[in-house]
């Protein structure tokens, strides 16, 4: 009996807590720390995902730029053929240059006036070099000897083709401005009638360079590190926002692997960097426009991305913590409450046993409090057991003194006898 009422009081101990509070901070210790765990993860993944599409507009936004850009190159360049081709057929071709000099001076100079936003000259040579005539009007420098210089031995050596030449200053006359101008020069080989006499000729078309100039500035204004360049099919800079540094050796460029790329979008590692090289090809002249886009370019709007994950981060873990205590206060509270009932039985009193919160610890509190009441029952049936034990005990020792009693008196009588 003694080894049941010790098991029972021995069940009775298992549910009791070590510290008072302790189960509360373990529950809210325990969600905050995997709730925290899961805001990082998410942060991560949600940072991961902005940079991602951040990178993928990024692309797209130097793509479509690239696209735009190229088309209104295309554009210019396709005006400039026109000119020439309005200046061979509409005033050279079907004239003679010797007999209709004037008239066709006149036509060249309509033409040119038309168009002086974007030009700087409209020259006529003959096969040997000599000018003809040329818009404006303008003195020849002495002696320049024009079939030395690359726009003239292209339209001559492939007579069939337009040329587009490399940005260079124009040298060839004299207006009194002592000005200098950058051109790109159009040239094609040309036939005209001179005296009556067909002959082969060169037609120049000086286009201003800062025509092509202000477009490649309008494009690269971004300050993420982002830029765009402009080359020929050989990789021979047309245009670049550091040309005068790689010119003196300072910056380079990977311009001549570049000019071999096809139209579309490349991973490369120049000088140690990671980056994207978009390509676009001009038409009519082989020209790549190309964007370069460093790996810096891509986190550089990220930052107010990355503060604003972090703030998220910071009041999504704040909300969970006061969530995580609510919760942890409501599942502990019926707990602790319980424990101190059990607390004060095991002191010596006779407190209700605490029965509250959800089932499960209802149903705990029902099972305490009957063992607390099969434990009183078996108290009050050992009592009354040791009672009737002890009382027994007596009686029957009280038999055996009363016989022990009469016997001695009988012997006594006798002895007396």
């Amino acid at each position: 009996m003694k080894q049941g009422i010790q098991k029972s009081r021995t069940d009775i101990v298992f549910f009791k807590t070590e510290k008072p509070g302790k189960i509360q901070s373990t529950i809210t210790v325990t969600f905050t720390v995997i709730s925290i765990s899961i805001m990082i993860m998410l942060g991560m993944v949600l940072y991961n995902r902005f940079a991602n599409l951040n990178r993928e507009v990024t692309i797209e936004a130097t793509q479509r730029l690239i696209e735009q850009t190229g088309e209104t190159l295309e554009d210019y360049l396709v005006s400039m053929r026109q000119i020439l081709d309005a200046a061979y057929y509409n005033v050279i071709k079907e004239s003679d240059v010797s007999d209709e000099e004037q008239d066709i001076q006149e036509k060249l100079n309509l033409l040119y006036e038309a168009n002086d936003d974007n030009l700087v000259t409209i020259a006529l040579y003959n096969n040997y070099g000599s000018l003809l005539m040329a818009e404006p009007v303008a003195v020849q420098k002495e002696d320049p000897d024009v079939t030395r210089q690359e726009w003239y031995k292209q339209a001559m050596g492939e007579m069939e083709n337009m040329h587009f030449s490399l940005p260079h200053i124009q040298n060839l006359f004299d207006d009194g401005t002592m000005n200098y101008y950058w051109v790109i020069s159009l040239s094609r080989a040309v036939e005209l009638t001179n005296q009556g006499v067909s002959q082969t000729g060169v037609l120049l078309v000086d286009m201003d360079y800062s025509g092509i100039s202000r477009m490649m500035n309008q494009i690269n204004s971004s300050n993420n590190g982002q830029y765009f360049y402009l080359c020929d099919s050989n990789g021979e800079i047309i245009y670049h926002p550091q040309q005068i540094q790689i010119s003196d050796g300072i910056v380079d460029e990977n311009n001549v692997a570049n000019a071999q790329y096809k139209d579309g979008i490349y991973d490369e590692t120049f000088e140690g960097e990671h980056r994207k090289v978009v390509v676009n090809t001009i038409s009519y002249t082989g020209w790549k426009l190309i964007g370069v886009i460093p790996n810096k370019a891509f986190t550089h709007g990220m930052l107010n991305i990355r503060y604003f994950v972090m703030m998220l981060m910071i009041l999504m873990v704040m909300m969970l913590v006061i969530v995580n205590r609510i919760v942890a206060v409501r599942i502990s509270s019926p707990i602790l409450e319980l424990d101190e009932s059990v607390k004060e039985y095991e002191a010596g009193e006779k407190p209700d046993i605490y029965i509250g919160g959800s089932e499960e610890i209802r149903h705990l509190g029902y099972s305490i409090q009957s063992s607390y009441e099969q434990i009183d029952t078996l108290m009050k049936e050992i009592v009354v057991e040791q009672t009737e034990r002890r009382k027994s005990e007596l009686d029957a020792l009280q038999s055996q003194i009363n016989t022990n009693f009469l016997y001695n008196a009988l012997y006594s009588i006798i002895w007396m006898v």
